[in-house]
């Protein structure tokens, strides 16, 4: 499942129209919340280290959503709520994940966002990724 989930995540349109575009954050906003979901299904730290290997092309999907200015905010969300449960889950092991500057960015170009909500899930993802840090 993690492989088929990992080439979804690669897809792109090469010159995209609207449609294309609705598609794309369906997609990504779909491929967030299942990985969320395994992550979450995965509630013990033992459990949750048989998500590690995949952490990096979920992280390259999270600094895609980031990236694009046509993320809707409901991906948006997504995407910063997955940063904060893996950095709440993974504590200090995370600290590496969470510290790089495409994340960071992220963080905090959505703390500012005009949507209060998408404002709300990257301050308590910000919350989360300071506590892993600092243990």
């Amino acid at each position: 499942v993690m492989g088929m989930l990992q080439k979804m995540a690669l897809y792109k349109f090469e010159d995209p129209d609207e449609d294309d575009i609705e598609f794309m954050n369906q997609l990504r906003e779909s491929l967030l919340e299942t990985y969320t979901s395994i992550f979450a299904g995965l509630s013990d730290e033992n459990a949750q280290n048989l998500f590690r290997p995949y952490v990096d092309s979920v992280w390259q999907l999270i600094c895609v959503v980031g990236k694009d200015e046509d993320t809707e905010d409901s991906v948006l969300i997504s995407a910063v709520s997955l940063v904060g449960d893996i950095a709440k889950g993974f504590g200090s092991q995370a600290t590496g994940l969470v510290s790089q500057t495409a994340i960071q960015e992220l963080l905090h170009k959505s703390r500012r966002h005009s949507n209060s909500k998408v404002q709300e899930r990257a301050q308590w993802a910000q919350d989360e990724c300071q506590k892993a840090t600092r243990h």
